[in-house]
């Protein structure tokens, strides 16, 4: 570029030579008249001024075309060399005033070699004979000194005029200002003016270094290269520091802003909403102005300045590139300032800032590995610093700079010290706002990573160990748990691959890193998928989506890289991790539980019998976890204790069974035993010898436990079932192996307040005189006071087991001593008390339990129960409800359902509790078949059935049906006839009316059954008159009967055939 500010260097067609005669020509003539006007000039007047003018002309001309401007330019610069012309400031001035009028490059080019021309003037090598005389430097082209001391004025104005026309903001008067500038250093630096102004020069040259134009930039460079030859050290010396502080910093002055200042290219904002451009400080305040938003033009000024310090950046690298090779002794003490910058500014994502950079640093740095190596420290240092930079463009370069210089062979273990940092920083630049920014800083990421796994190999020794105990902390403390998944991601997988390059080495770390990853397990769960299973209803979905999150945690990466880590973990080790593990046991997070469980699990089967010593201790914290509300953590942690106990010493685990069975005791919430239940099976299916050898402490609970209630989930009786399956296979002989335990548990339950405890004890003992065959013996006894016991006070929900459990305790097995006669009263007086409750359903259980308990004891007491069930029996079902109009309401069809299932229970307690003595026959058999008899029409199907049984059973045990051959006590034949008679009459009307309008299969049968009965008596008493009825209700029904679909009701069709033969 520079080669355009030589005089005389540009080649000039023939057509032109008119022009450059025109400096040229001898004064024949008197001098110009430089007041004179064009007005008063003829145009046929052809003088120096008129060619000038008409010169000017043409470069105004906005038709005519670039080059031919240029020629005229030139002319107009040649008139000056010609002789000393009194309007030269004239031509200068009409130059300057064409510093807005053009953006064209080569005009300004033109007229900068014309200035040179006009401030040279006669001492100028142009105005020699071309064929004579070569060109003149310096001293030795002054030709006229008086001339030189005019030319050195109008270059004194002239500089004080380009000073302050580059000052004004107008980019167009700046770039001609400088490419002016830099014509007249070129080409005049011996003149005084220009030594005297080096200063100012180097000044206006810096403030051009941070113009937005690339022209501006490369001219101010070169500018402040020739500033630096001309200038003495002082002056040097100054120059490289002020153009060390402008590419480090960025910092321009101040500038002045007009409306018409340009801020941005065109095109760099793109168009506003109206169509127009976006570029000068008029339209970007036009724009926040029509938006109504003021803090827009904020904003934009704001980009500017942004862009306006980078430009700055650019501009001085353009500056400090053309003195540095100059320089290098000035800029050898600046090298620790300049190579940290330089190194991060050669990333920089502009790719011309970028390109820039590079060709200084290939200018001040002769070997780049020597050059980071020396000052790696100080680029390091820099790095780590503008990692977070408020600059987007600084943090990006940051990123990409730390990239490269971590790839060299010693450069991590150089970092060593700064590699906490530098991850931490990576960190949140990976969260950047800006995307370009975040993806260098992930790759990044991944490349110090690669680097820090490579480094950490087992191979390297203490400096692996040594890069291991640096980052492991912040990987774990800050990485994996991170909430931005790029960063966890990358976390996790350097951890994970550090324990494989690491090896043996990582054992002095795992008792941070195991709980670490354990916890991390939790916390990067899905916090949406936490709140679902808490905002669930329904138990079976929460619980579904539980057992899926635990699995999830179980083989999550952070659990996966613990069990890599398992094969180095020792109890020296476990026993150091084991207070962090224990309390990570108590977090709220499901996945950091089950992670705890998951790795306790892991121990146990990796260090075996070395984990006896910590055994107990962790046995007594997962006991805790066990009785979780969750059950997917409940079911974790019992799985987790019984592989821990399988290696635990021996009074552990017998302590461990006594304080289950004690919780048991103390415990009555499903939760509680159902986590008690999943204890024991664990246990039970890791070590089976500690539920034998413990099985005299299990054995009565478990039998307890296993008639819990059942509800719609019964999988806690169902374990406690397999539990005692593990403890006697054979139930019989389990029970008669333990009774005493087993019968001191069922006294200990029944004397308890807890109402479930004495239902679990009234059903236990309904299995123990179910399953043991050669009776309870002395327990018996012992049981059944226990029992009489709980059934004394009010009534609760369940209490009809108790009752129940009294009256299977009053039937014996054969061969076995029958109850006293004294506790056998105790029984049944205990059963009538309960039997008057006035609890519907209750006391229908009450009446059951009674019939079964007299029937067992053989006792007379139906006078007594008798009162009790003709209340009952007196009621009509059908009326139920209908004294309050709730006939079809739930409530009614609800109690009349309790008085049906009532009744049927005091119609089977009147034929079982039929006594054998006469007296009490005599005195309740006409009552009791006349009444039978007169409310079985009116009763339901069930109760009809009811009816019927008990007839069955009373006809069965009737003295005055009984062989003739046995005397009764009162035995009046005439009575006892009468006596048959009616009884007789009353059963024909049952028999009669179930035959006509039952078609049920049961009442039938259960209807020919007493006919059968009653036939067989009647024959063996040989009472023809009754038989004959009987005969008749037989015949009227037979040829039907014997023709039914059932084989029973057939059969017994035939059987009383052969009766009545």
């Amino acid at each position: 570029m520079l080669g355009h500010f030589s005089p005389g260097s540009m080649q000039r067609p023939a057509t032109t030579n008119i022009f450059d005669q025109a400096g040229c020509i001898t004064p024949r003539r008197e001098p110009f008249n430089i007041n004179k006007s064009d007005m008063n000039v003829d145009d046929n007047d052809v003088t120096k001024f008129t060619v000038a003018d008409r010169l000017f002309k043409v470069v105004g001309n906005a038709k005519l075309p670039s080059k031919l401007k240029e020629r005229a330019l030139y002319t107009l610069g040649l008139l000056c060399c010609g002789e000393r012309l009194p309007f030269a400031k004239q031509i200068v001035m009409g130059f300057l005033q064409m510093a807005k009028d053009s953006k064209e490059f080569e005009i300004h080019l033109q007229i900068g070699e014309s200035l040179v021309l006009c401030v040279e003037g006669v001492n100028s090598n142009e105005n020699r004979d071309l064929w004579t005389e070569l060109p003149k430097e310096g001293a030795a082209k002054i030709k006229n000194t008086d001339a030189l001391k005019e030319n050195d004025e109008l270059l004194e104005w002239l500089l004080q005029e380009l000073f302050k026309i580059g000052r004004h903001p107008h980019p167009h008067s700046r770039q001609a200002t400088s490419i002016w500038l830099l014509a007249l250093l070129k080409n005049c630096a011996d003149r005084a003016p220009i030594k005297n102004k080096l200063p100012i020069l180097q000044d206006v040259f810096m403030d051009f270094l941070s113009e937005n134009s690339d022209i501006v930039q490369d001219v101010a460079s070169k500018g402040l290269s020739l500033v630096y030859q001309n200038s003495d050290e002082s002056q040097k010396q100054a120059l490289v520091g002020q153009i060390i502080e402008q590419l480090t910093s960025g910092k321009r002055s101040v500038a002045q802003v007009t409306e018409d200042t340009k801020i941005f290219e065109e095109g760099q904002l793109g168009k506003a909403p109206t169509g127009g451009n976006l570029s000068t400080y008029k339209e970007l305040c036009s724009l926040a102005s029509d938006l109504n938003q003021p803090d827009l033009l904020y904003k934009f000024m704001h980009l500017a300045h942004h862009n306006s310090m980078w430009n700055s950046k650019k501009g001085a690298a353009f500056g400090f590139h053309s003195i540095a090779l100059q320089a290098g002794a000035q800029l050898s003490q600046h090298l620790s300032k300049i190579v940290p910058r330089l190194y991060r500014y050669r990333f920089d994502p502009t790719p011309r800032i970028q390109n820039s950079m590079q060709a200084i640093w290939h200018a001040i740095v002769p070997n780049t590995t020597a050059t980071v190596h020396k000052y790696h420290k100080e680029i390091l240092d820099d790095l780590v610093a503008n990692l977070t930079s408020g600059q987007w463009r600084v943090r990006m370069s940051c990123c990409n700079a730390l990239a490269d210089l971590l790839r060299g062979a010693q450069s991590l273990h150089q970092s060593l010290h700064q590699l906490p940092t530098i991850w931490s920083q990576l960190f949140r630049v990976m969260d950047d706002v800006h995307e370009g920014t975040r993806q260098a800083a992930t790759s990044t990421a991944n490349v110090l990573s690669k680097l820090c796994i490579r480094a950490a190999d087992a191979n390297a020794g203490k400096d692996g160990k040594e890069v291991v105990s640096v980052i492991l902390p912040v990987l774990l403390d800050t990485g994996i748990t991170n909430l931005v998944k790029e960063v966890r991601s990358v976390s996790l997988q350097t951890v994970s691959k550090l324990v494989t390059a690491a090896g043996e080495t990582l054992k002095p770390f795992l008792a941070r890193l195991i709980p670490a990853l354990a916890g991390a397990a939790g916390e990067l769960e899905s916090a949406r998928l936490s709140y679902l299973a808490t905002a669930l209803a329904d138990t079976s979905s929460r619980d579904l989506l539980d057992d899926m999150r635990a699995s999830a945690a179980r083989h999550h990466y952070t659990t996966d890289t613990v069990v890599k880590c398992m094969p180095y973990v020792d109890i020296e080790v476990m026993k150091e991790m084991l207070p962090k593990i224990l309390e990570l046991m108590k977090s709220p997070q499901l996945g950091t539980k089950v992670a705890c469980c998951h790795f306790v699990v892991l121990a146990a089967h990796y260090l075996r019998t070395d984990l006896e010593p910590v055994a107990g201790k962790i046995m007594a914290n997962l006991l805790t976890g066990t009785f979780d509300r969750n059950a997917t953590v409940r079911k974790n942690y019992a799985e987790a204790l019984g592989q821990v106990s399988a290696y635990a010493k021996v009074q552990s685990a017998e302590k461990l069974m006594k304080k289950l069975v004690m919780l048991y005791e103390t415990k009555e919430d499903d939760m509680s035993r159902s986590a008690i239940a999943l204890c024991l099976k664990s246990i039970s299916k890791a070590k089976i010898e500690h539920i034998k050898d413990n099985e005299d402490v299990l054995a009565p609970m478990v039998f307890l436990a296993m008639h819990g209630p059942k509800d719609e989930d019964s999988s806690t009786v169902e374990m406690f079932e397999e539990i005692w399956t593990d403890i006697s296979p054979a139930r019989e002989s389990g029970i008669k192996q333990h009774l005493t335990l087993i019968r001191e548990e069922i006294e200990k339950c029944l004397n308890s307040s807890s109402w479930t405890k004495k239902i679990q004890a009234a059903n236990a003992i309904k299995t123990v005189c179910k399953e043991v065959s050669s009776g309870l013996g002395a327990h018996r006894e012992q049981l059944v006071r226990a029992v009489l016991a709980a059934v004394h006070g009010k009534t609760f929900d369940g209490k009809e087991h108790v009752v129940m459990a009294l009256a299977d305790l009053c039937a014996v097995k054969e061969n076995e001593q029958p109850l006293s006669q004294a506790l056998a009263t105790e029984v049944i007086n205990a059963l009538l008390v309960e039997s008057r409750k006035q609890d519907m359903t209750y006391k229908r259980h009450a009446i059951t339990a009674l019939g079964h308990a007299i029937q067992a004891t053989h006792c007379d007491r139906f006078q007594q129960l008798y009162d009790i069930v003709k209340v009952i029996l007196s009621k009509d079902e059908l009326s139920v409800g209908k004294e309050s109009d709730e006939e079809d309401n739930e409530g009614a069809r609800q109690r009349r359902e309790q008085l049906t299932a009532l009744k049927e229970a005091a119609y089977e307690l009147l034929g079982k509790a039929w006594p054998k003595e006469p007296d009490t026959q005599e005195k309740y058999q006409d009552v009791f078949f006349e009444h039978c008899s007169k409310s079985y029409p009116t009763s339901s199907r069930s109760t009809q059935l009811a009816i019927l049984a008990s007839v069955t059973r009373v006809l069965e045990r009737l003295a005055i049906l009984a062989n003739a051959g046995e005397p009764m006590e009162t035995d009046n034949p005439t009575n006892r006839d009468k006596a048959i008679s009616t009884v007789t009459g009353h059963v024909i009307l049952i028999v009669d009316y179930t035959l006509q309008n039952s078609n049920q299969v049961r009442h039938r049968r259960d209807a020919l059954n007493i006919m059968e009965i009653l036939v067989k008596q009647l024959k063996d008493l040989n009472k023809t008159e009754e038989l004959d009825k009987l005969r008749t209700i037989y015949q009227s029904y037979a040829q039907d009967l014997s023709k039914d679909s059932s084989h029973e009701i057939r059969t017994k069709v035939e059987n009383i055939k052969v009766h009545f033969k």
